[in-house]
């Protein structure tokens, strides 16, 4: 059994304003979605300069919330290979 080795070559965060316009009514917008998935494509041609091999974005509580949250994180993995962890309150605060 090898051993791994996390490296931290890069760490951006990037607000895209996810809940913007939608979430008062339980839904991430199309507008907000295509905020999303433009910024998740721009970091993923990042990550493809730089050899990263493993990735993963965090959500937080627009995406917890909204109803269409896990459909937009499947998308998000549909187009971009990029898996997107929803994490629940607790480990926002933390």
């Amino acid at each position: 059994m090898g051993s791994s080795h996390v490296q931290v070559i890069h760490k951006e965060k990037q607000s895209v304003k996810i809940g913007a316009g939608g979430i008062s009514l339980g839904k991430i917008t199309p507008p907000a979605q295509e905020r999303a998935l433009k910024k998740i494509h721009e970091f993923k041609k990042t990550m493809d300069l730089m050899g990263v091999e493993i990735s993963y974005a965090t959500a937080t509580s627009a995406f917890r919330n909204a109803s269409n949250g896990r459909l937009l994180a499947t998308e998000i993995f549909s187009q971009t290979g990029v898996k997107v962890d929803i994490i629940d309150g607790q480990q926002e605060a933390g």
